[in-house]
């Protein structure tokens, strides 16, 4: 995976999780859910903080459900390292659920070593900045620990990794909280932590 660095932005208010998802799903809202999945799919960078921060964190109540059969045709191409193959999939998949840091990355990567000069990887590489940056700079504390709140687990990787960081190398310690898990590595001296939010569907 292509990873873009990201300048680590000072944390912003906790997150609060219902205004959230009140506001993702209120259609006179700036924060509608559609409309800001609008912006980012044509106009990444009119998102300002609050925008990408609903963008985000919003999506177990505002978007759709992906295809899981072109999900798993698409990660199988990555897989064997079918780059080619793999960019219109990854496309089909992006169609649907454009707030996927997993693939916005994999695609970035994809781009990159098959069509560096296709316009799609400055836009992809946009859009995966924006969505790294709203993690960024929702950091919250938990005993006296910076915590990275994340959808998904495979997001902590790639926070971790723009960070310089292969949580490979680390051991995790995991803990149960009422809005999901609580990840604690460490390697040595070195710590990160991240929450892993609970689907609500």
């Amino acid at each position: 995976m292509l990873i873009i660095c990201c300048s680590v932005l000072p944390a912003q208010r906790a997150i609060d999780f219902e205004e959230i998802h009140r506001n993702v799903q209120d259609s006179t809202s700036v924060y509608f859910y559609e409309k800001l999945t609008y912006q980012f799919v044509y106009r990444p960078t009119s998102l300002d903080s609050l925008q990408a921060r609903h963008l985000y964190y919003g999506q177990l109540k505002g978007k759709k459900k992906p295809n899981e059969l072109e999900k798993s045709d698409f990660f199988k191409l990555v897989r064997a390292g079918n780059w080619k193959e793999a960019i219109p999939e990854g496309e089909k998949i992006l169609q649907t659920d454009p707030v996927n840091l997993e693939v916005l990355g994999i695609m970035l990567g994809a781009y990159s070593k098959t069509d560096p000069e296709n316009p799609q990887l400055a836009l992809r590489g946009l859009q995966f900045r924006t969505l790294v940056e709203a993690v960024l700079a929702a950091t919250t504390e938990h005993k006296s620990q910076k915590i990275y709140t994340v959808m998904k687990v495979v997001d902590s990787y790639i926070i971790a990794g723009v960070q310089n960081i292969d949580l490979g190398t680390y051991t995790r310690r995991s803990e149960h909280t009422p809005e999901g898990i609580i990840d604690h590595w460490r390697q040595g001296r070195n710590r990160i932590s991240f929450l892993v939010v609970y689907s609500q569907d």
